[in-house]
């Protein structure tokens, strides 16, 4: 592997409803749909497990990621029962179905890979704040496009803004579609760095909501 990295100059949480109404773009578009989110459980282990393994890097065939995006890592159940003591997971319900979640987890948890190199460039960027790993985040392909994961990131950064100053979280470049999505949640980028021939980007996001460019 090589690497080279450059920057730019358990505690209880009551749940939280976020409820919006949005269009419903399918057959009926003048109906409304409920969206809510929530602390994730681990009752939802195996649908995130499963929506996570659809969406990795691997499982996405290359013609279609500039289309759909794709998150990157492996992801079990051991994994996900980690992150339970750290900032967050949400999921996001449309009319009562699981829509789409956002993982979170402590930067002191890692130190290697992307994950540890983004916590580097962010230290380096910004030294006195302090801040978290924000991602994976996914969304159902038939959900996507109705505010599910402005809900998913509004909620984690709201509840995470009595602990935490920021979010961190990297993206491939290559990945046009997140790289796209998240410019338009407001995240900025604080530093790039390579893995293996492939530049990642560093973003990063105050917390105590969503703010949109």
């Amino acid at each position: 592997m090589t690497v080279t990295l450059a920057s730019a100059s358990t505690r209880w949480r009551a749940p939280v409803s976020a409820r919006l109404r949005i269009a419903r773009t399918g057959r009926n578009p003048m109906s409304d749909l409920q969206l809510s989110t929530r602390p994730a459980t681990e009752d939802d282990f195996g649908w995130m497990l499963d929506l996570l393994e659809r969406n990795q890097r691997v499982n996405v065939p290359e013609g279609e990621r500039s289309k759909t995006g794709f998150i990157q890592g492996s992801w079990t159940e051991e994994r996900l029962q980690e992150r339970t003591d750290g900032p967050g997971m949400w999921v996001a319900e449309v009319d009562g179905e699981r829509a789409g979640v956002v993982l979170s987890s402590d930067a002191a948890a890692h130190s290697d890979g992307p994950p540890g190199l983004t916590v580097a460039t962010a230290r380096e960027a910004m030294p006195d704040a302090r801040f978290f790993l924000y991602g994976p985040a996914v969304v159902e392909a038939d959900q996507r496009g109705r505010g599910v994961l402005s809900a998913l990131v509004d909620a984690l950064f709201t509840d995470a803004a009595e602990n935490y100053d920021e979010a961190v979280a990297f993206v491939e470049r290559s990945n046009s579609v997140s790289m796209s999505v998240h410019e338009r949640l407001g995240f900025r980028e604080v530093g790039t760095f390579e893995v293996d021939g492939r530049e990642y980007v560093t973003f990063a996001h105050p917390t105590g909501g969503l703010r949109t460019a």
